[in-house]
């Protein structure tokens, strides 16, 4: 039997508030692969990670921008795409600071938290111009 590629998206404005919609919105889509329960959260805090940087650095916490949330699989991986047309910034560009070195710093983690969560960050630019992080999680067979 083949597995069809399933895809799911959702835009949502771009606020914190939002964010615990885009958690239940990726788990829910996920849902529906063979992903586990333990990388089913760390996806989900690097899904979160993403779109709270998105809203903080790439619009300046401005709520009336639009964040889209893209998640498709198939039997190998799951592929989450956040996209948004603010300030761009490559995470596989960032030097990620030493634990030691974020006591008592303000952020710093968020980079760490979707490289645990995800095998592999992407960073392009969609057919329409936009900033496009794709975060890849392969599934075990």
């Amino acid at each position: 039997m083949e597995h069809v590629q399933q895809t799911f998206k959702l835009s949502v404005p771009s606020d914190t508030v939002n964010l615990a919609v885009i958690r239940d919105f990726v788990e829910m889509a996920a849902r529906r692969s063979p992903i586990g329960d333990g990388e089913m959260e760390r996806l989900k805090i690097a899904v979160d990670e993403a779109c709270a940087n998105v809203i903080e650095h790439a619009y300046n916490s401005d709520a009336t921008r639009e964040l889209t949330v893209h998640v498709w699989f198939d039997k190998s991986k799951i592929e989450v795409d956040v996209i948004d047309s603010g300030n761009r910034f490559d995470p596989n560009t960032h030097k990620a600071l030493e634990l030691k070195d974020l006591v008592g710093h303000k952020g710093g983690m968020g980079i760490r938290l979707m490289r645990m969560g995800t095998d592999e960050l992407e960073v392009d630019v969609d057919e329409d111009g936009h900033n496009r992080l794709r975060l890849i999680k392969r599934l075990s067979a």
